[in-house]
């Protein structure tokens, strides 16, 4: 019987994305995450199919944990392919994000019910499956902000979810990432879903956007990176238009809402899962 390696290690929930990329760097197959025992880190379980990936990845890690002191210690185990492939689908089964929308994995059965939407995500990046709270405070603002015909900004994309979700509402969007990886993933998920006509996806950062003028602009990404886009943001935003923010704890919120003061946006709306927020302001008109 084929054997795979399992890699278990905890991580603080801010350099998730981060532990993410080194490890489809090492060469895993998949990635599960789940939240950890204290709510600030999350347990992250990486396959590998051959020895050279977990060892790769295993000195990645070492060379982290030399900087990052939160980064615990790899736990290493031996798995059946048979059983690695039976827990990956376990993992990984269709989520209802909002009132509407269904969230889930090719593999999986899904109806939405009447007036809903099914999002198809293959979940390679273990992020943006509708699993985690700060994706679905995402989805649910989107839910509500966007309209047929509305032109969205989707920064920090992953897997693609909140363009997808965009265009399923009637908008057309550009989704940008960083990750080449996660660039990967997104555009065979756009096509998955049959929006490819509807969601541009670019490499880069908001420089990377030469548009502006977006009816709303959705951004899923880490506090300390939001601050300093908050400006840029802005310029790229209607006037009237929507900024949603997530990926924010709620212990952040004060910080954010000063950002969003100093910036001169307007009084934002604070919506909650667990001890995540999602933010959702305006640009004044």
């Amino acid at each position: 019987m084929s054997m795979w390696t399992k890699l278990t290690l905890d991580v603080p929930g801010d350099l998730s994305d981060l532990v993410s990329g080194l490890l489809f760097e090492a060469g895993t197959s998949g990635i599960e995450v789940e939240d950890g025992a204290d709510r600030t880190h999350v347990r992250m379980s990486a396959y590998f199919e051959r020895e050279e990936g977990r060892a790769a990845a295993t000195a990645a890690l070492d060379r982290l944990r030399q900087d990052e002191a939160g980064v615990g210690p790899a736990v290493v185990a031996e798995v059946p392919e048979e059983r690695w492939g039976e827990q990956w689908r376990a993992f990984f089964q269709p989520v209802r994000a909002t009132d509407r929308m269904v969230v889930g994995p090719p593999w999986a059965e899904m109806e939405a019910g009447p007036g809903g939407m099914v999002i198809v995500i293959e979940p390679k990046m273990a992020f943006g499956t509708g699993r985690h709270e700060s994706t679905r405070l995402a989805l649910r603002a989107l839910e509500r902000a966007v309209g047929p015909g509305d032109r969205v900004l989707d920064l920090g994309t992953g897997s693609g979810v909140l363009g997808i979700a965009a265009a399923k509402l009637g908008a057309r969007c550009v989704a940008v990432d960083i990750d080449p990886v996660a660039l990967d993933n997104a555009r065979e998920n756009v096509a998955a879903n049959g929006v490819a006509d509807r969601v541009e996806v670019l490499c880069g950062s908001i420089d990377a956007v030469r548009e502006a003028g977006f009816d709303v602009i959705v951004a899923n990404i880490q506090t300390h990176v939001l601050v300093p886009l908050l400006g840029d943001l802005r310029g790229r935003l209607r006037r009237g238009g929507r900024l949603i923010l997530s990926g924010i704890l709620d212990r952040e919120e004060v910080q954010i809402r000063e950002a969003l003061r100093r910036t001169a946006w307007g009084e934002p709306e604070v919506i909650r899962e667990g001890e995540w927020i999602g933010v959702v302001a305006e640009r004044p008109a």
